[in-house]
């Protein structure tokens, strides 16, 4: 089981030069790791402003014991919800996730605090996310991740490999 509840913040996400570098940076300075490397991660319609977008976008993360660290890398100059914030922030701190049992609820709610999603996207077994924008209020995006039995178990998989990983082979792919 997750050491966070859904609604509370489990992950911090980075935009990153270099996933390699990065995650090497993460475990050395941090412990945080080992990282699972997602390359050319498939969002299943991607929206950007409602508008559909092509992304190529790896992302990998760790652990540092109860919480996420992300970090992600877009490989092309497209438009996106990444190429934005590089190119206005350049890299470094990008979005704070939380896990919604209710996704449509916690949009909602979100939108009414004056969170508009401004990215909505799927992904493996039938999960939705959406970024939303809380730049002014929190300093960068939050995204909302639907909390299914899909992301649950990827993410205790996850954090699981965390648990007494000796610092060794810091970034790992995904399914290798």
């Amino acid at each position: 089981m997750l050491t966070q509840a859904p609604g509370s913040i489990y992950q911090v996400a980075y935009l990153v030069p270099d996933l390699a570098q990065a995650a090497a940076q993460w475990a050395s300075l941090t412990g945080a790791g080992p990282f699972t490397e997602f390359a050319h991660f498939e969002f299943i319609d991607p929206r950007h402003h409602g508008k559909p977008v092509e992304i190529d976008l790896s992302i990998a993360l760790g652990f540092s014991a109860g919480l996420c660290v992300e970090l992600m890398v877009q490989h092309d100059d497209r438009p996106s919800i990444y190429r934005d914030w590089q190119d206005q922030k350049g890299y470094g701190l990008h979005h704070i996730a939380i896990l919604a049992e209710d996704y449509p609820a916690a949009i909602d709610e979100w939108s009414k605090k004056g969170a508009p999603a401004v990215f909505e996207a799927g992904f493996g077994a039938d999960t939705h996310l959406a970024y939303l924008d809380t730049r002014d209020t929190l300093g960068c995006y939050l995204e909302i991740v639907e909390f299914t039995e899909f992301v649950q178990g990827a993410l205790n998989g996850l954090r699981d490999a965390n648990d007494g990983w000796d610092g060794q082979d810091v970034l790992r792919s995904f399914g290798g």
